[in-house]
């Protein structure tokens, strides 16, 4: 086993190894104490190896990433009792299984980024009442259970882009008072109801751009003031915006373009545009008459320059 050290983390990266089967213990030379983070890349492991805490019972870190693990079973992190972070970024799960960190109470960063996971058990991050940040984004989520976060009350950072989600449980994100930034980019949502965000008082990052929604209501929110950022564009009542960094102009437009039903937008945006168009069409007339004016102007004083000259030579 290789060692790397870095300020007061040191770093175990293990030769290869293979877990084919569930119930493979790990093969590691001799328990290391002072190993903090265990990092695994490129694995051809579809499991984790069991009896890890034997190994490394001062874990903290634990990193398996760009391999082939496809599945984390109930036992493969127990008696971890030390961990902080976990990431398994970019495997091929395909699920995440009951209760598979209640061992890890101290969690609080999880990364499942670019996997395929389809379902997530309700009881998946039970008990982890510190957790901050949680990584869901690039999977195949279609649907979550209301009660997914339900112990999570520390959460600062969930992202969910990237996924196909059509609709949010109304009581989803009941009770995280803490959270700050919360992305639902590029998912299939047709609404998004402002209720959803009843006690994310403290919400300053909002994403919820290339979905389907067709109505929302946020900006009515108690919590829509305190937005510090906004990415709303590209959906059936905002496709005509771009990234607005102005809240308040935001909102605004939401109220016009996202608080109405689609044929009265629609209708809306039809004479908006009519508007626009002779608007501009009286302002291009109007710079054209300028341009005219500028340009007879100029001329005339090129004329008056050339009698000029000629009054003064002779």
């Amino acid at each position: 086993m290789e060692f790397n050290h870095t300020k007061d983390i040191k770093t175990c990266i293990p030769e290869p190894f293979i877990v084919q089967q569930p119930t493979d213990y790990a093969q590691l030379s001799a328990p290391d104490v002072d190993c903090h983070a265990f990092y695994v890349k490129n694995s051809n492991s579809s499991y984790l190896p069991l009896g890890l805490s034997t190994f490394l019972p001062s874990l903290k870190i634990f990193l398996f990433k760009d391999s082939n693990l496809t599945e984390i079973h109930r036992d493969s992190l127990v008696n971890l009792t030390q961990l902080v972070e976990v990431s398994f970024y970019k495997n091929l799960l395909t699920k995440i299984e009951s209760e598979i960190f209640r061992d890890n109470k101290k969690l609080k960063k999880i990364n499942f980024n670019s996997n395929a996971i389809e379902s997530i058990d309700v009881d998946a991050f039970k008990g982890l009442k510190d957790l901050r940040e949680i990584y869901l984004n690039g999977n195949e989520l279609a649907e979550l259970n209301s009660e997914l976060f339900r112990d999570n009350h520390q959460l600062i950072v969930i992202n969910l882009e990237l996924n196909k989600l059509k609709a949010l449980p109304m009581t989803i994100f009941n009770g995280l008072t803490s959270l700050t930034s919360l992305n639902l980019n590029y998912n299939d949502l047709e609404a998004l109801p402002g209720r959803l965000f009843k006690d994310n008082l403290n919400l300053k990052i909002l994403k919820f751009s290339q979905n389907l929604i067709t109505k929302t209501d946020i900006q009515k929110m108690d919590f829509y003031d305190n937005l510090d950022s906004i990415d709303a564009y590209r959906n059936p009542c905002t496709r005509e915006l771009r990234y607005v960094s102005d809240i308040s102009d935001l909102g605004e437009l939401l109220d016009v373009m996202c608080s109405v039903e689609c044929e009265d937008r629609n209708n809306w945006l039809i004479k908006e545009i009519e508007e626009k168009t002779k608007s501009y069409e009286i302002i291009l007339k109007k710079y054209q008459q300028t341009q005219v004016q500028n340009d007879v102007n100029e001329a005339i004083d090129e004329h008056v320059e050339e009698a000029t000259d000629v009054v003064e030579q002779n």
